[in-house]
Order: C-alpha cells, then structure tokens, then sequence
C-alpha cells in the first residue's frame, strides 16, 4: 500500500501543460528538461503537503512517506490526489505572481 508522487505530481503536470516554460530549459536535452521539472514539482509536492498538515487534521499524515522510494507509505484517494496537485498548482502560480 504506496501511492508513487509520481500520481499528484502527473495531475500537477496536465494542469500546467500549456506552459511551455514550466517544461523547456535552454540548454538541456528533453530528459534532462523533465528531470529538472519534476524536480520543481517535488518541492510543490512537499510544500503542498505541509500545507494541508498546517492547516488541517487529515485522517493519514502526509509526512509519512520515502523520499528514497518516491512515494508516500499509504494510498491516497482520488480526493487527497486532486488536493495536493491543486495545491501544488497554488504554490507554482503564487510563484509567478512574484515576478509580476
């Protein structure tokens, strides 16, 4: 019983898809272009997380998870999924507004 982050953070992706900077760098190969975006997202995965930890009670703590494995040591429910991905969109759009 493991969800990999692989699943929010892909629900993360088809929601910035159309921007095409979040996924092309200069200078980077299409692998090494994906591996720096999912490393962003990761870090919107765990901010997204501490966020819900902060601001509620949820039933799983979502700090119980393998870094190592990538995943979290529980399954998450579509609910949790559409949660994290959306907050994780939050926090890249908050982002964008800085450099407004």
């Amino acid at each position: 019983m493991a969800t990999s982050y692989s699943v929010p953070i892909n629900e993360f992706f088809s929601r910035v898809e159309k921007d095409k900077d979040f996924f092309q760098y200069f200078n980077l190969s299409d692998e090494e272009a994906m591996e720096l975006a999912n490393k962003r997202a990761e870090i919107y995965l765990f901010e997204a997380c501490a966020k819900i930890m902060m601001m509620c009670q949820p039933t799983v703590n979502f700090s119980n998870r393998d870094d190592d494995l990538r995943q979290f040591n529980f399954d998450l429910t579509p609910s949790e999924i559409l949660l994290i991905s959306s907050l994780m969109y939050e926090f890249y759009l908050d982002r964008d507004v800085s450099y407004i």
